[in-house]
């Protein structure tokens, strides 16, 4: 699962730095599989793990594993913004109305709530929701720091509800129907076939965080009690999801059928690569890069690409493959500076809670 996961986060760097290159894994399919992911890890942690026996417990790991990494990338792209006068951040906060303006910073610092900037707009210098946040005056999400992190924001709505949710099957299985008719319902209004509405509408994408907590409650049990899933399929089913998904564009079946039948296969493998995971120190150590990359590339396209435009180079290509480069090395750094100084408290944490637990 950590090679998977990172091989994710790149497909979205390429989708943001390339993309009109076609190739790999589209980025908002690749946003959509680590829903699927987080489902199954977070229902893995609260039901498997003695050390987030009470939700603060959870709240606070989570936090952890979250913020820090998240708010350097935040400090040096404000630092970036200044330093170059980026003038679609500034301009969003000369131009909005003091609600957004405080909106944004509100967002940028606390993280949650990103994603609902999505579905707000100004219109006659007021804020107000918006079906279409491009009918705006103002495009508010240049306003956020960390583009990408609206789904750090959808993420949080996940954990806020997990701990109440992931222990009750049949409230799961409920809460996915729902979620599924909801996404229904609005594809039949029109709108649901458009951004922001695609994926980035928590009410429609719980369905895909649920879905990987069935796949751990389900899928995982049953492969645990058969020996070939748990060594030789492990393996095969790792390199047969990480083929499908660099290969992804090239699987001749129609949009939406290929999305629909990748996301149950997805579902279905994700616990091979998890005990894949569990046994190979590689991987752990590759997936240690997933969450670093994704927060990191966008500021990493920017100063590629300001760099490139001042010295008048345009080779696209050759940008892509710096992009996500550069990032895998900002990301390492990210990883050895700052996530593994953060992995060591949080490691005690964990053992508080369990020796808290035991006795």
């Amino acid at each position: 699962m950590g090679t998977l996961r990172t091989v994710l986060a790149i497909a979205v760097v390429l989708a943001h730095c390339w993309p009109e290159s076609g190739s790999f894994l589209p980025g908002h399919n690749a946003v959509q599989l680590f829903y699927i992911i987080s489902g199954f890890l977070i229902s893995f942690v609260l039901l498997e793990s003695n050390s987030y026996k009470t939700r603060l417990s959870f709240y606070i790991n989570r936090a952890l594993r979250l913020y820090p990494i998240y708010f350097v990338i935040a400090a040096l792209t404000l630092i970036f913004y200044i330093l170059t006068d980026e003038v679609s951040f500034f301009q969003v906060y000369r131009s909005s109305p003091l609600a957004a303006g405080a909106l944004l910073v509100f967002v940028n610092i606390a993280l949650f709530g990103q994603d609902w900037i999505m579905f707000l707009a100004v219109n006659r210098n007021n804020l107000q929701f918006s079906a279409d946040f491009s009918n705006s005056t103002v495009p508010l999400y240049n306003g956020l720091l960390v583009h990408q992190a609206w789904t750090l924001g959808l993420e949080l709505s996940f954990y806020a509800i997990a701990p109440f949710i992931l222990k009750k099957r049949k409230l799961i299985v409920g809460l996915i129907f729902l979620s599924l008719l909801l996404r229904l319902s609005l594809c039949i209004l029109g709108i649901g076939r458009h951004d922001p509405w695609t994926y980035r509408f928590f009410p429609c994408e719980l369905a895909l965080f649920l879905l990987g907590a069935l796949s751990h409650q389900f899928i995982l049990p049953f492969f645990r009690v058969r020996p070939f899933f748990m060594k030789t399929g492990a393996d095969y089913g790792t390199y047969f999801l990480l083929l499908l998904t660099i290969f992804y564009t090239a699987i001749p079946i129609p949009e939406p059928y290929k999305e629909i039948c990748f996301y149950m296969v997805f579902a279905m493998l994700i616990p091979l690569a998890f005990v894949y995971q569990n046994r190979t120190a590689f991987d752990r150590l590759i997936g240690e890069l997933s969450y670093s990359i994704y927060v990191v590339h966008t500021l990493v396209i920017a100063f590629i690409f300001r760099a490139a435009l001042s010295i008048g180079f345009n080779n696209r290509h050759f940008l892509a493959i710096c992009c996500v480069v550069v990032s895998i090395l900002a990301a390492s750094a990210l990883v050895v500076f700052v996530g593994g100084p953060l992995e060591k408290i949080r490691t005690r944490f964990r053992r508080r809670r369990e020796a808290g637990v035991a006795t």
